[in-house]
């Protein structure tokens, strides 16, 4: 068995690759030990998902939605007082049903210290998440080219020559190493809004949820009869997509139009095969 990134032998490797990261609420979609080797699996967590998950929007966003991260903590945030003291790191302490049970900060001022010992915490402001704050470059660009090779290896998982295929295609290669090394540096993509984040549904049996994320591939056949592939993830109503044969990212724009700006997560197109519907 070849990695799909280094496309050394992996054969020994123990680690199981998670396609959306663990501290974005996945904890199923994921490719068995080999498909990603070991040093691949740890450099990847390291420089690609780190990156994103770190981004003071991201983690805003994750705080909002209690995710946890890999080691089972909400993460922190930047809030700031208007009862003096400016800015202080807030730790949201919630219990196990993610319900606020209290609230811890760090490097307080000596007058923000004296307003919350005497119960004055509306001094504090939380920030609001906003679309437009999230990371933009390659930040984002390595991480959807990440999942979508292994989204793509996930659906050959149990074909042994279609890994194989994947690691050896010479036309994977640019977003291999984009992925891996940052290389070349803009790696177009898109991103835009088409649910509310905090858009809730309610299923046959009545009980409320909301889509942590989803992903899919969307194949289109070119003039020529080439394959172009797009990776669409969507993760609390952001829809983001990325072409995994170059960078570029027109023919989505074009698809888009002709299809009325529904995405493919919707249009029932590229139904996927597992049940994207994440419960909180």
């Amino acid at each position: 068995m070849k990695c799909i990134f280094c496309k050394k032998d992996s054969s020994d490797s123990k680690s199981v690759e998670h396609i959306v990261p663990e501290s974005l609420g996945n904890k199923d979609i994921i490719l068995k030990p080999g498909i990603v080797c070991d040093k691949c699996n740890n450099s990847l967590a390291r420089n690609v998902e780190k990156p994103f998950l770190d981004h003071p929007c991201v983690r805003l966003l994750r705080s909002e939605k209690s995710l946890k991260s890999k080691k089972g903590n909400y993460p922190q945030i930047q809030a700031y007082s208007n009862g003096g003291g400016g800015g202080v790191t807030v730790r949201l302490v919630k219990d196990d049903n993610c319900e606020l049970s209290g609230i811890e900060w760090d490097g307080i001022s000596d007058e923000l210290a004296g307003n919350i010992k005497k119960g004055e915490i509306t001094s504090i402001i939380y920030p609001k998440f906003e679309i437009g704050l999230l990371p933009k470059g390659r930040v984002v660009s390595r991480l959807l080219g990440k999942m979508g090779l292994e989204e793509l290896a996930r659906r050959l998982s149990d074909y042994q020559e279609g890994l194989d295929e994947i690691a050896e295609k010479v036309a994977l290669d640019p977003i291999r190493f984009h992925v891996r090394y940052g290389n070349p540096v803009e790696w177009p993509y898109s991103v835009r809004e088409i649910d509310d984040i905090d858009q809730g549904y309610v299923n046959e049996r009545g009980e409320s949820f909301e889509i942590l994320h989803e992903i899919d591939l969307l194949t289109l056949i070119c003039e020529d009869g080439g394959m172009i592939l797009y990776v669409i993830f969507l993760l609390h109503g952001m829809e983001f997509a990325l072409c995994l044969n170059n960078p570029k990212i027109e023919g989505y724009y074009k698809w888009l139009i002709e299809n009325n700006n529904e995405s493919p997560l919707r249009t029932g197109k590229n139904k996927q095969e597992h049940d994207p519907l994440k419960k909180r």
